[in-house]
């Protein structure tokens, strides 16, 4: 019996249409016009050399060995899911690790190797937009490098693309190899794709392979090791107790920190742990006092004022039943609310109950500017909420803006984007929040 094709609407978060058929169409359109729109992007970044001559060669053999939309090299994932990170190649004091290769050797040198800077990645499969933007610097400063002892890539062959392979997992030790210039890491391949197999059976094929090495590959995850060390009490890290204990004070319950049972807390968090401690914690607590941060990270007084309303927007259920909530969203509303005085709150809890909104849905986080997202859909949600308080609401409508541009700097400066602050002075001007740049 032939296994069974999935919907498209189930595989990797992909988005819900009428039609499974109009589905494929439109997300194989929005691929085709950023394919195309690459070389702009290129034109208009400031780039090393190197990087350039990579996209370059990616782009010479797509057209070449005519691939199709979804196939995409690492610096491309890159270049559209997190510049920041590809801006730092050739910049030595953004990248304070090495630079020139790896720390160690491969260890068996008959292995098969590839060259991270022309790695392909399946972008409908592999989780392209939500690259762990924090963890691979966290992991390169503290490591000081890549390490190939903890990198074995694994493949998928593609018959019907001249024998074309594709990452199954290790994009992101790929990403870290790339940072690093490093041109080699050891890899196999797993799987092959049959010649007479169609794009969709490949993809679906593809997904379950990729699944099924996240959950079967590694077995003991963080968020698990982070629990063992919280109830065996090896809590060291001074930012690791600091976090612990304001969790715990408020009832809520991350992996590893805070509350121990999650049927016990208010608030319950899959994970988070590095944004929790960016926006939580001080300079001080995180033992980096001179470190440059967020300037608006947020304090006990105010997560404690405010939870409980935020609750209401920021929740989702998992498969089994468990509620549970986003901590990206949690920030964002939390630092939002803590911004307004308290009739403005007020409006504000209206108008997300009158729109239905939850922060929890990915349309608030989705293609954020350079891998923010909290403070991408804070930045969304203040600019919607000040179009419905001057054009919809009739108790406010025609009073002008609730914002000033002066309320957007802050976060506008650490986004450090010219698409986003284009896009704020459109709509504090009069246009629509759908209108134009997004």
């Amino acid at each position: 019996m032939e296994k069974e094709i999935k919907p498209l609407s189930e595989l990797s978060g992909m988005p819900k249409s009428i039609t499974e058929i109009d589905e494929r169409s439109e997300m194989i359109k929005r691929q085709e016009e950023i394919i195309e729109d690459l070389p702009n992007l290129v034109n208009n970044m400031d780039l090393s050399p190197k990087v350039k001559q990579d996209l370059l060669w990616a782009g010479r053999y797509r057209l070449e060995n005519n691939l199709p939309c979804w196939f995409m090299t690492i610096p491309e994932v890159l270049l559209i899911h997190d510049s920041n990170l590809l801006e730092r190649i050739g910049d030595d004091e953004l990248c304070t690790w090495r630079t020139d290769g790896a720390l160690d050797t491969i260890l068996d040198s008959d292995c098969r190797k590839i060259n991270p800077a022309r790695s392909w990645v399946h972008v409908f499969v592999q989780r392209v937009k939500y690259i762990n933007h924090n963890d691979i610097l966290e992991w390169l400063t503290e490591s000081g490098g890549f390490l190939h002892e903890k990198c074995l890539a694994t493949e998928i062959r593609h018959s019907r693309y001249k024998g074309l392979t594709t990452l199954a997992d290790a994009m992101h030790r790929s990403i870290m190899a790339y940072l690093c210039g490093v041109d080699e890491i050891a890899s196999r391949t797993a799987k092959e794709h049959s010649i007479d197999s169609d794009d969709e059976q490949d993809q679906q094929v593809e997904f379950d392979f990729f699944e099924k090495l996240q959950n079967e590959g590694n077995p003991v995850s963080d968020d698990h090791l982070a629990e063992v060390r919280k109830k065996s009490n090896l809590l060291e890290k001074p930012q690791d107790k600091a976090l612990d204990k304001m969790l715990n004070d408020m009832g809520v319950y991350l992996p590893g920190f805070g509350v121990s049972d999650k049927n016990d807390a208010d608030i319950r968090f899959p994970d988070g742990e590095t944004l929790l401690k960016d926006f939580v914690l001080t300079p001080n607590e995180k033992g980096k006092p001179n470190s440059a941060v967020h300037n608006n990270y947020l304090n006990y007084d105010d997560i404690e004022k405010y939870k409980d309303v935020i609750k209401e927007f920021i929740e989702y259920k998992r498969k089994d039943g468990t509620v549970m909530h986003r901590p990206k969203a949690f920030v964002c509303l939390t630092r939002l609310f803590n911004s307004l005085d308290s009739e403005s709150q007020e409006l504000l809890v209206q108008f997300m109950r009158e729109k239905h909104i939850n922060l929890s849905d990915e349309e608030w986080t989705k293609n954020c500017v350079n891998s923010k997202g909290e403070v991408t859909a804070l930045i969304r949600l203040a600019l919607q909420l000040n179009e419905w308080y001057r054009d919809e609401n009739e108790e406010t409508k025609d009073q002008g803006n609730l914002f000033t541009i002066k309320f957007f700097k802050k976060d506008l400066e650490y986004l450090d984007s010219t698409e986003s602050t284009a896009k704020v002075k459109r709509c504090l001007q009069g246009k629509k929040f759908n209108e134009g740049i997004s």
